[in-house]
């Protein structure tokens, strides 16, 4: 079961009529503190066991959600079932970032193959480019420019998509 749907499936149940506790406990065997809320290391087990990978930031919602509500007296159901649903919203939202970021990264590779697919085609057509290259003062600026821009381009590349992953993780 995921665990968006266990937070559900708990939801149910506080609407059904039992206690928090109760809820946890038969809706996802889930230990309690004497409060009714969830303890982390209970919630995180079956987050692991859901496998889903960001479960600490979802984990400190569901807790953050049952301490507002018992501090509030706001009812609980409704409280998980929002976090729930933002839960689902974040998986999305990092399903889409990494679909969207499934071009740049390709292109990426692409380019880094280039150069070696350059000096393979430059060779088969009977140029000399380990001649050029190391055999020439302009060669051997050439290899080192082409190998410092390769080096940036690649870094400033695996940047944007660290920034891009980062965007929205967060619960």
């Amino acid at each position: 079961m995921s665990f968006e749907l266990l937070i559900m499936q708990v939801a149910a149940l506080l609407r059904a009529g039992l206690s928090p506790r109760d809820a946890w406990r038969q809706g996802g065997e889930i230990d309690v503190d004497e409060h009714g809320i969830p303890r982390s290391e209970a919630l995180s087990e079956r987050f692991a066991e859901a496998g889903t990978t960001a479960g600490a930031q979802q984990c400190a919602g569901v807790i953050a959600g049952c301490i507002v509500a018992g501090h509030s007296g706001a009812p609980l159901a409704p409280v998980l079932e929002s976090v729930a649903r933002t839960i689902v919203l974040a998986q999305d939202a990092q399903a889409e970032r990494d679909a969207a970021l499934a071009g740049p990264r390709s292109t990426a590779r692409l380019l880094g193959w280039l150069p070696i697919m350059g000096f393979i085609l430059a060779a088969a057509l009977g140029a000399d480019p380990l001649g050029f290259l190391f055999g020439h003062p302009l060669g051997l600026m050439t290899l080192l420019a082409g190998s410092g821009l390769m080096v940036i381009g690649q870094r400033w590349i695996a940047g944007l998509v660290r920034r891009a992953q980062g965007v929205g993780s967060s619960l």
